[in-house]
């Protein structure tokens, strides 16, 4: 299955990136720094557009560990992007920026 997969010249394999696998499904990766504050949507650009549907996204926090527990929530998904915000159980407003890596299938 690796050696199949290295095979595939679709892709982009790199800090935020993408591949496209047999039968048009596409993989897609990239860390996202959001700088508006807790409960703030912020605008994000897939690598590269979907060309049909995005099927599922998840964004994992990836900041300095937290005293409370941090939630990150992606909405108005589209083809050639995404918002995402997030919820510190701790904080009660403010601009602290929290850093998340996304992870998402599509086609």
């Amino acid at each position: 299955m690796a050696e199949a997969l290295r095979s595939i010249t679709n892709k982009t394999l790199s800090g935020s990136g993408w591949q496209e696998l047999p039968g048009g499904m596409i993989l897609q990766w990239m860390p996202i720094t959001h700088t508006l504050g807790q409960g703030q949507n912020q605008s994000y650009t897939w690598p590269k557009p979907f060309p049909n549907a995005v099927l599922h996204i998840q964004a994992t926090d990836n900041s300095n560990p937290s005293a409370g527990a941090v939630v990150w929530a992606v909405n108005d998904q589209g083809l050639a992007g995404f918002n995402a915000f997030w919820n510190y159980s701790n904080q009660t407003g403010g601009t602290t920026s929290r850093a998340a890596f996304v992870f998402a299938i599509g086609k």
